[in-house]
């Protein structure tokens, strides 16, 4: 049986035999409805075609609507919807299929802000299970931690997957005690030093919202933090494990955690419920030395981009507009020529970053071929080409056509390659500043391929 087969008989089981649609364009396509959403599952398709059998059925329901389709990686499932201006996604397929169940019953309106919430939820795990937010980064989840496996799972061998999802139980086989304190509880190590923190709650979206005196909980758990003198503050509800630390050495502590949910864990990723032992969270423990690993390393890589920059790529950029507006009778030495060139330049690389930001992670359809051949991820391959290969044509710009028509479709949407029109200025014709110069401006090849490829 294959994967794809064995995803449909779970929906059939869950949700009963789906009805077949039944017009030519909809061949492959079950469709499903719940008292909380309707579903549809396409059996293959491009990004393009699996948004327009989206658009097709959604109309102007009120009802969320979420189609499903297999991916080549069998773990995992694309998804489409409940909001038609997010990206095709690719999530784990057992914590989609769990919250579909758990949402199936619900008043529609309450089903579809869980599963947008809960859908872009899953989509920022760094891996099944763990997600971080300016604390770690989740190249470092994905890649440094990854080496550390065999001693995170050593520190997690007591702990069963029932015991992980009530708090009590797993910080008590991690090798904790608790104390019970005016609000939540104080957990110590075998040394009896205080640890953590751990505020419990019956509901994890309580998570973001405030207190009855209208505080944030994460501003109350790191209060009781400096009460204890405990280091580390822990958001606890349902099997979902929110960690704070005290004392950050840079921003604020409020607003930098990671975020495991025991449900969503694999058997490849259960080992970081080991991040939460005493191993990991005592002084000099294993997680801040993680955490110092990871800036230090982001740091330098934000150097490093910042060299770029100045040495490789604004200089370039700006060769190329000082040369188009000579060719205009324009002298790009003139204070004000000089300014615009600035602005302008700046705002060519900030764009393109963005670009290949939110393609990298997946808000852009970068899968789609109708997409693809004009995405910034094509453009930065295409800029590296071209400075190992013969040279060309010194005047030629096709490559800042190509940006030009990215640009427009960015500003714009197009519906057919599933990309929907930026709702900012960054990509406005005017009104931002640099602007209205690239509007007018072009610039050739052997200016603009060592700018981009420098970013990318």
């Amino acid at each position: 049986m294959t994967t794809s087969q064995s995803l449909l008989d779970r929906l059939n089981v869950e949700f009963g035999d789906g009805a077949r649609r039944t017009s030519s364009d909809d061949a492959g396509v079950l469709a499903w409805s719940t008292t909380g959403f309707d579903l549809l599952w396409r059996e293959a398709g491009t990004d393009t075609a699996l948004r327009r059998a989206w658009n097709k059925r959604k109309g102007q329901k009120a009802k969320p609507l979420v189609l499903l389709s297999p991916s080549l990686d069998g773990s995992r499932v694309r998804v489409c919807g409940p909001q038609h201006d997010r990206p095709i996604r690719e999530l784990a397929v057992e914590p989609v299929l769990n919250l579909l169940q758990d949402v199936a019953g619900r008043h529609f309106n309450e089903a579809g802000q869980t599963l947008a919430r809960e859908f872009i939820r899953l989509e920022e795990a760094a891996i099944p299970g763990l997600r971080v937010k300016e604390f770690l980064t989740p190249h470092f989840v994905r890649e440094r931690l990854r080496g550390s496996k065999p001693k995170l799972e050593e520190a997690i061998a007591d702990v069963t997957p029932a015991d992980s999802r009530e708090w009590r139980t797993l910080f008590r086989k991690l090798g904790y005690s608790e104390a019970r304190q005016r609000r939540g509880y104080l957990l110590r190590d075998d040394t009896e030093a205080p640890i953590a923190v751990v505020h419990p709650s019956n509901d994890p979206e309580s998570f973001g919202q405030l207190t009855r005196d209208g505080k944030l909980p994460e501003g109350v758990l790191l209060d009781d933090c400096d009460r204890y003198g405990a280091e580390w503050g822990v958001l606890a509800a349902g099997g979902r494990y929110r960690l704070f630390q005290r004392r950050p050495e840079s921003g604020a502590a409020g607003g930098q955690y990671l975020e495991i949910d025991a449900h969503d864990l694999t058997q490849e990723s259960r080992y970081c419920l080991g991040l939460l032992s005493p191993q990991s969270l005592q002084s000099e423990g294993w997680l801040e030395e993680w955490a110092r690993e990871a800036r230090d390393f982001g740091e330098e890589l934000r150097r490093g981009l910042e060299d770029r920059l100045i040495r490789d790529v604004l200089p370039s950029i700006a060769q190329g507009l000082a040369e188009f507006l000579e060719s205009e009778g324009i002298d790009p030495g003139e204070p004000d020529q000089l300014e615009r060139i600035g602005e302008a330049a700046l705002t060519l690389v900030f764009r393109f970053m963005f670009l290949l930001h939110v393609e990298a992670r997946g808000f852009l359809p970068v899968n789609s071929p109708m997409y693809h051949r004009h995405s910034a991820t094509n453009l930065a391959r295409e800029c590296h080409e071209a400075l190992v290969s013969i040279p060309g044509d010194k005047k030629s710009t096709d490559i800042w056509d190509d940006l030009r028509t990215l640009v427009r479709m960015i500003r714009t949407g197009n519906q057919n390659a599933g990309v929907p029109a930026y709702n900012g200025q960054l990509f406005a014709a005017d009104g931002f500043p640099g602007s209205e110069l690239l509007e007018q401006a072009s610039i050739t090849n052997a200016k603009l391929a060592p700018a981009l490829d420098a970013i990318a």
